[in-house]
């Protein structure tokens, strides 16, 4: 892998988010069941395909269900990187930047003790906050929104000392 976070993966190791709906309020999320951590590094490769009201994903963390979760997502048609908190399936922006459109694969990665959240984008931390809303263990995942198309390949988790 080089540095840029761009890879040459084959296209039938991932997973792709295929969603077509046009719906601005639809967000795509799935969970994975055996797997549960609270402090964590955990990290994706994605690939951006297409979306015209949306576009790329990103990794869900601490999830109660489906409408209760921390989202980092990287959007290059808005051009920027985002951590939120979904609470009874509402979102609220914690954090926000800026980041220039690269094609191909980037790798997303978060890290999360306790309150301290810090997200990185190829290797770059973009983003730091503290947020206690979700203080237990949960659910990790993959996210898109509205008609996004993304590959995602080797979602990554590594616990750290609870």
């Amino acid at each position: 892998m080089e540095g840029s976070g761009r890879r040459n993966r084959s296209e039938q190791e991932a997973r792709a988010g295929t969603s077509r709906e046009k719906s601005e309020a639809r967000l795509n999320v799935v969970l994975v069941d055996s797997v549960q951590a609270k402090n964590l590094d955990l990290s994706v490769h994605l690939k951006p395909i297409a979306g015209t009201i949306d576009q790329g994903g990103g990794v869900v963390w601490r999830a109660k269900d489906a409408k209760n979760y921390y989202i980092c997502r990287y959007n290059p048609l808005e051009n920027n990187f985002r951590v939120y908190k979904v609470v009874d399936g509402r979102r609220t922006e914690l954090a926000s930047a800026d980041i220039q459109k690269t094609d191909g694969w980037q790798t997303l990665r978060i890290t999360m003790r306790e309150e301290q959240i810090e997200c990185f984008l190829d290797g770059k931390k973009h983003l730091e906050v503290n947020d206690g809303t979700f203080g237990v263990a949960g659910r990790i995942g993959l996210w898109t929104k509205a008609d996004a198309q993304t590959h995602f390949d080797d979602l990554t988790l590594k616990p750290k000392d609870e």
